[in-house]
């Protein structure tokens, strides 16, 4: 069984395109490059998969919409967090993300998966944007989050109970997801900038056992067991810190997260 975890995480939103097997870049350059989007393509090479299969990979856009939820003593800070995460260019993250939903819809693939962190905050506003988003996607979407998704940061008037209840109407907010297609299944860890449950542990056990290669998404990467390049980005993107899920790194799991560490 192969298990593959994501890419180091940017310190800037990207759009990132998953090739299996052999996709050529028919329309992966015009498509996005026309709409002044740059893209990563990577391809992932499995045996077993017989036809080619596509997705379409994104996170950290750190949406940010205005609105009267954040605190007047945040407002600063909130507008200078909506001004990093803007493009070169000046376009927010929001607006970027409208962009995003109209040249995704024009592209072909197997599924969208966003990564985490999609906005920058858990307020209604920012749960809204986002949601409106994914619902007009017309490929299937899987939507793993991180700590600035889940958590009311900056805000006031909304409590986490609240906010995870708002991601509870985008799709469930499962810890565990999975997209299951003919050949593989894609699996995706909710919130993994926490420990994940016991029973979490267990249904990654039973997706295991129907027997189909996995590709593994989630927000925070997990530590290498075949060489430290991984580490060594994180290090030089992130001020000499090991950004990633395993032993001696910022992420060091408990009992239940070494379960699913020791299974990739």
């Amino acid at each position: 069984m192969t298990m593959i975890p994501r890419a180091l995480k940017k310190i800037i939103f990207i759009l990132l395109t998953l090739t299996l097997i052999g996709c050529g870049k028919k329309d992966t350059v015009s498509v996005f490059e026309a709409s002044n989007i740059q893209t990563e393509e990577i391809q992932l090479v499995l045996p077993e998969i017989a036809r080619d299969y596509r997705f379409l990979y994104i996170a950290d856009l750190h949406i940010i919409v205005e609105n009267d939820e954040v605190s007047e003593e945040n407002t600063v800070t909130v507008n200078d967090r909506k001004n990093l995460f803007s493009s070169a260019e000046g376009v927010s993250g929001a607006d970027l993300w409208d962009q995003y939903v109209d040249v995704i819809n024009s592209y072909e693939c197997d599924a969208v998966l966003l990564g985490g962190d999609m906005i920058d905050f858990a307020s209604r506003a920012n749960i809204e944007k986002l949601r409106e988003g994914i619902e007009k996607i017309k490929h299937p979407v899987m939507y793993v989050r991180a700590d600035h998704d889940l958590m009311p940061f900056y805000c006031e008037g909304i409590d986490e109970t609240t906010a995870k209840a708002k991601h509870c109407d985008i799709d469930g907010n499962e810890e565990i997801m999975l997209l299951e297609f003919d050949e593989l299944c894609v699996v995706g860890i909710n919130n993994n900038t926490s420990q994940i449950s016991a029973s979490a542990v267990n249904r990654v056990k039973e997706i295991v056992e129907i027997g189909k290669p996995i590709i593994l998404v989630a927000h925070v990467p997990f530590k290498s067991k075949v060489d430290e390049s991984l580490l060594e980005k994180s290090k030089e993107a992130w001020q000499d810190r090991n950004l990633v899920c395993g032993s001696e790194c910022l992420y060091w799991p408990d009992a239940n997260t070494q379960q699913l560490v020791d299974m990739i």
